[in-house]
């Protein structure tokens, strides 16, 4: 019996998220090997890690060669520090108002896109005693947060009053760099250069100045600069179907797992789950699977003819998808069985179901679809084979 068996005999329904550490290291090294050596990677671990588990994703990405984490809450950073993870944190998203204090306390680097922010920043570091590192968020393009660039002088008179304040850095957020069409993303490069050009003429000295984030590092190898970020592509996902997949080759991280709970036959013309959407045709051989939507597995799958994986063959989901459960139609596999490993996502056999076939059926992203996998499932870290680590609803554990 080898330790995730083990781990659902002794404790949980099974169901669980596989997330191998392995090929987080794997994928870091695969774009270390097509960055300049001068380039830092900083290794995007917000929303949980998109799903796969913030503490041991950043472990193995610092391990790996990673030099900096980013987060979107405060929170997310907190929860690092308080793991004893001491990298350097940025602060992505926008700072509230009443989190100076925390992000002192953790330290924790925030992005400053307002003159407010940077005033409340400076306050609270004068109250302290301390000079606080930040960085400049730009938006050259996203149109989501950040100093725009015919805002960026006025900006840069306030900062200059503010002597609490250190700017470290200067980045900002492409929006289109997974397309084919680059014409938008050389727009935002020069709007970048030309910021940076007006930074340096008002007196400031950042240490680094970024860009590319994952379809950027793929896709665009001038935007690499002293540091990229790497979100999706840290997971072994790309970041869409026009990067070229050739440049990195990569291993996704998550596999997505269950059990089959209960076996039956039923007549033909048996109603299967709610509304009685799903008739059966034939004498049909009935396998339940103990998860649901409020895992994640989204409800809407059922009319999207999606399959899993039992035996290295595909089962279809037949009946709405409930809360907690979900029914397979497993006639046409031989021998199905109480206990038989179900894959939702990952590698059976010779069949594999890929994040990315999800995403297309749901008609969203790949980054959805891991980021939504609920903390009702266990997640499993594995390393050289060996389970290193458990992270449920129980609290987190190493093995």
């Amino acid at each position: 019996m080898n330790a995730i068996e083990k781990y659902f005999q002794e404790n949980h329904r099974p169901v669980w998220a596989e997330i191998n550490l392995d090929h987080v290291a794997h994928n870091l090294q695969e774009f270390r090997r097509i960055l300049p050596s001068h380039t830092n990677v900083m290794a995007v671990v917000k929303a949980d890690a998109y799903g796969h588990g913030a503490i041991e994703v950043a472990q193995a990405a610092l391990q790996a060669g990673a030099t900096d984490l980013a987060v979107a809450l405060v929170e997310e950073g907190i929860v690092l520090r308080r793991h004893n993870i001491t990298a350097p944190i940025l602060l992505l998203g926008v700072s509230a108002p009443g989190t100076e204090d925390a992000v002192l306390q953790h330290d924790i680097c925030p992005a400053i896109a307002s003159l407010e922010s940077a005033q409340r920043f400076s306050d609270r570091a004068q109250a302290a005693g301390k000079t606080i590192d930040f960085h400049v968020k730009l938006d050259t393009g996203m149109g989501r947060i950040g100093v725009r660039p015919e805002q960026l002088a006025e900006f840069l008179e306030g900062l200059q009053q503010l002597s609490h304040l250190s700017m470290a850095g200067v980045f900002s957020h492409f929006s289109r760099a997974g397309e084919r069409d680059k014409s938008y993303t050389h727009q935002q490069m020069q709007r970048f250069r030309d910021c940076l050009s007006m930074i340096q003429q008002a007196g400031f000295t950042p240490a680094v100045k970024y860009l590319a984030n994952s379809a950027g590092t793929i896709n665009i190898p001038e935007s690499h600069g002293k540091m990229v970020r790497l979100g999706i592509s840290l997971y072994g996902l790309y970041p869409s179907d026009e990067v070229d997949r050739s440049t990195v080759r990569l291993k996704p991280v998550m596999s997505w797992k269950t059990r089959v709970v209960h076996v039956k036959t039923v007549a033909p013309g048996e109603a299967i789950s709610y509304n009685g959407m799903f008739v059966t045709q034939r004498p049909t051989v009935v396998a339940t699977l103990p998860l649901g939507y409020a895992d994640g597995f989204r409800r809407c799958l059922w009319i999207r003819d999606w399959h899993v994986l039992v035996q290295g063959q595909r089962a279809p989901i037949i009946g709405k998808i409930c809360m907690d459960m979900c029914m397979i139609d497993v006639t046409d596999i031989a021998g199905v069985a109480v206990n038989d490993e179900v894959v939702l996502l990952g590698t059976q056999g010779s069949e594999t179901i890929q994040t990315d076939d999800m995403a297309a059926a749901l008609n969203t992203i790949n980054y959805e679809i891991t980021s939504l996998v609920g903390k009702r499932v266990p997640r499993l870290y594995v390393k050289n084979n060996d389970l290193v680590a458990i992270s449920s609803l129980l609290g987190r554990k190493e093995i």
